[in-house]
């Protein structure tokens, strides 16, 4: 019987294999922002059907084991969390779609900046609104 640091070892080593073969150099990082840390990353349907595979498949080590056992099959990158939840929610991650301002980045992708109390701020309200959408 396996106890339960055994099952997360593998399933850890499982994950760094999957995401050193997405990889080009075989180091586990993020395709967009170079992100290294294996905890922040995973692996991003790049046709954007994730949710209805992840259905059929599943997800975490079973969608590893899957990739593994499918011969890593093409259509898949490594992307960190927060790449991936920008690519899924707004079509495209900001570090592909922005110039390197940040004041550009935090209007266009309509960032709300913390106001005091009762202060008023367009911004804030624009992003609620978009955020409902």
């Amino acid at each position: 019987m396996t106890t339960a640091a055994e099952r997360a070892e593998r399933t850890l080593h499982l994950k760094l294999e999957v995401l050193a073969h997405y990889c080009p150099n075989g180091d586990p990082c993020c395709a967009c922002c170079g992100e290294s840390w294996p905890i922040f990353l995973g692996i991003d349907h790049m046709n954007g059907q994730g949710a209805k595979h992840r259905e059929e498949v599943g997800r975490g080590a079973v969608l590893h084991r899957w990739l593994k056992n499918s011969g890593y099959p093409e259509g898949y990158q490594v992307l960190c969390f927060n790449c991936n939840f920008a690519k899924h929610r707004k079509g495209t991650c900001p570090h592909r779609s922005t110039p390197s301002s940040s004041a550009v980045s935090m209007t266009r992708w309509n960032t709300p900046t913390i106001q005091p109390k009762g202060a008023p701020d367009d911004r804030a309200k624009h992003f609620v609104a978009r955020s409902r959408d």
